[in-house]
């Protein structure tokens, strides 16, 4: 398996991402990208942290070859700020993409529920059923 680890520094001082392979063995290559705060990181600058996973797809699990991918998202209880996020996904399924979308969203304070609104720019039919509104659930102030 390889493992390839996306990592960043808060986008709100620096969008720019960092990548690293660690070759563990020739089957699987597992993407772990990362940005903007973890929860502690959170708490630890004075936010009130809320987090929601969402288990999803890379496209429409109906079409040949979809692959799993579970994303993390971190926000400010109150006001909604999209404060970072945790994917990972295998190899092919766009992971750095969607961080860079989020890191973006950091760098500009937009909120979780701002990222249900932004344009995505792929075909519709790789758009996971429903992950905007489980993108949504449990973070809206």
């Amino acid at each position: 398996m390889n493992l390839l680890i996306i990592g960043g520094s808060d986008a709100g001082i620096s969008a720019a991402l960092r990548a690293s392979e660690l070759k563990l063995s020739a089957s699987v290559t597992v993407v772990v990208a990362r940005t903007g705060l973890g929860k502690k990181e959170a708490e630890n600058a004075g936010f009130d942290p809320i987090t929601t996973s969402l288990d999803t797809w890379d496209h429409k699990a109906y079409y040949p070859n979809a692959r799993p991918m579970a994303i993390r998202i971190i926000g400010d209880r109150p006001t909604g700020r999209c404060l970072g996020a945790q994917i990972l996904g295998r190899y092919g399924t766009e992971v750095s993409k969607r961080i860079d979308i989020i890191a973006t969203a950091i760098y500009h304070h937009m909120t979780v529920p701002d990222l249900v609104h932004l344009p995505e720019l792929h075909a519709a039919a790789e758009q996971p059923m429903g992950s905007r509104a489980n993108v949504r659930s449990g973070v809206d102030p």
